[in-house]
């Protein structure tokens, strides 16, 4: 640390610098064990043997070394930008105070994957800080060097920070005497070229959204990324929902519905907030064992309408769907392929669905088949129930959707928000791959349709080698009042449009990787 910031006020002293990045601002997990932080932990009474002792002191070790170089950097030049990589994750808001932005790195054809980015930046955009979306020109990983993107694939990934009101950053690494690759750069400013057309329709633009999925702590107490939430994120994705992913400190009364997915605890405060957020009319879906509290066995979410009872008996077992629940759906009771929770209904709950059990659990003393034994009887304890504004699923149905892909899982959960969220702001045919976002500048509604065709390759992640186009795409935007005019950006090219109160609805005549569709009010 002593190191680092005495190069860091040497280049700040001697070169005329607009900012500083500092990269890898992490230690390994749970900790560091080197000799100086065996000793730290001794002198503060702290277990070296204990993940739980090394969680609390690599925090505050990077504490530390946030507070210490940020000051460094703003005493020498206070107007100077900041940023520690790779820091951001839904526990950032402790943190940013020590920065002036946020950047979040996320190179899809690496390990980050295509969601990972959009996770992120609808948690950062929460924050209230300038967002920097940071993808890299390599094939695969950072100094992959003769590996190079396609346009398609830099245009999607400039898309997808655009349509969610980030900036772009297209990441190099030089040559060890600092040679640039002229293909790299006629590349990356044709990339730009396009994002600079676009910019009049980006600037300040603030997303428009309904609905937020609230991350939960774990049992250790930490906000993280779980399969729950990001098989929430999928969904809400796939379904065109607007919607941003929230920590327990954000404002709940911004947004219409809150998800809370399959697992977590909350504390009191967050208890009240959401009592307070129910009284105001706001409508919650929540799975499983969210908010459970392991040791009562209760549901700290207040006015859930159910009694929580034991973990289901049979794995996989089966949903039978009410008539509510069952429309765009095959008259099957489908497999849930993630263990559930029975739950026993209170006075004044209504049942949407039930669970039916199987034959038996295949094991070997009770053996069928490849998979689980069919569905033969039903049980005594309800699948999805709704007590007022709360609808509540018994299976970890988001997991569940992270981890086997079955689309019927979305369409429960698509019919669960209609009941909570009959007016949403956007609706389309656009296939589910793409992504529609919705944003707002004054006086002007922005719709961005995003395009993602991944094609196989190999063992290498999903890659976009061309872009082909989708053809008459339909939408439907919650405008209130009648546009002035529609028209497409950048072309500026008018759209015919039908307004019937509250929803404007036009045809894209084509999508190729992104296109911006402006509603002037």
């Amino acid at each position: 640390m002593d190191y680092v910031a005495a190069q860091t006020k040497e280049v700040l002293s001697n070169y005329d610098v607009d900012g500083v990045f500092f990269d890898i601002v992490i230690q390994k997990s749970p900790g560091c064990l080197c000799p100086s932080c065996r000793s730290s932990m001794t002198n503060l009474g702290m277990d070296i043997g204990s993940d739980a002792d090394l969680r609390k002191h690599t925090t505050r070790v990077m504490a530390n070394f946030l507070k210490r170089m940020e000051k460094i950097v703003h005493d020498v030049k206070p107007e100077a930008s900041l940023f520690f990589n790779p820091r951001v994750s839904v526990c950032f808001r402790a943190e940013q105070k020590y920065y002036t932005h946020v950047e979040i790195e996320s190179l899809p054809t690496a390990f980050w994957g295509y969601h990972h980015f959009p996770y992120y930046l609808r948690f950062c955009r929460t924050l209230g800080m300038e967002i920097l979306g940071m993808t890299a020109r390599f094939h695969k990983n950072w100094a992959d060097f003769g590996g190079i993107k396609t346009r398609a694939q830099l245009e999607y990934e400039c898309a997808t920070m655009l349509a969610g009101g980030a900036k772009c950053s297209i990441g190099d690494q030089l040559h060890p005497r600092g040679k640039l690759d002229e293909a790299v750069y006629a590349l990356i400013g044709s990339v730009y070229g396009d994002v600079a057309s676009k910019e009049p329709w980006c600037v300040d633009a603030k997303p428009k959204v309904q609905v937020a999925i609230l991350v939960l702590e774990s049992p250790e107490g930490s906000l993280e990324m779980s399969e729950a939430s990001e098989g929430a994120m999928k969904m809400l994705l796939e379904l065109k929902h607007q919607f941003n992913i929230i920590d327990p400190e954000e404002d709940f009364q911004k947004y219409e519905v809150l998800i809370l997915p399959d697992t977590g605890r909350i504390s009191e405060e967050t208890v009240t907030k959401l009592q307070g957020f129910l009284d105001a009319r706001g409508k919650l879906l929540l799975s499983y064992e969210a908010t459970l509290n392991h040791e009562t066995k209760e549901f700290s979410c207040p006015g859930i309408g159910v009694k929580y009872v034991q973990p289901s008996t049979y794995s996989p077992d089966f949903i039978h769907l009410g008539e509510t629940l069952s429309h765009t759906l095959p008259n099957l009771d489908f497999v849930m392929y993630e263990r559930g929770a029975y739950v026993k209904p209170m006075d004044g709950t209504e049942t949407l669905a039930e669970v039916y059990n199987p034959y038996f659990n295949r094991t070997f003393k009770a053996f069928t088949s490849h998979f689980q034994s069919p569905v033969d009887r039903k049980s005594p304890y309800p699948a999805v129930t709704r007590r007022e504004n709360i609808v509540y699923v018994y299976s970890p149905i988001f997991q569940a959707y992270y981890q086997h892909g079955y689309y019927v899982y979305k369409s429960i959960v698509e019919n669960c928000l209609k009941l909570l969220l009959p007016r949403r702001f956007v609706n389309s045919n656009a296939p589910p791959s793409s992504e529609v976002s919705l944003m707002e500048q004054p006086g002007r509604l922005i719709a961005h349709i995003v395009n993602y065709q991944p094609q196989r390759r190999g063992k290498h992640v999903e890659y976009i080698e061309e872009a082909y186009p989708t053809r008459d795409v339909k939408l439907q935007i919650l405008t209130e009042t009648c546009p002035t005019r529609v028209y497409l950006a950048p072309s500026r090219e008018n759209l015919e449009f039908l307004f019937n109160k509250p929803y404007t609805s036009c045809i894209i005549p084509e999508v190729k990787v992104h296109q911006m569709v402006i509603f002037e009010l």
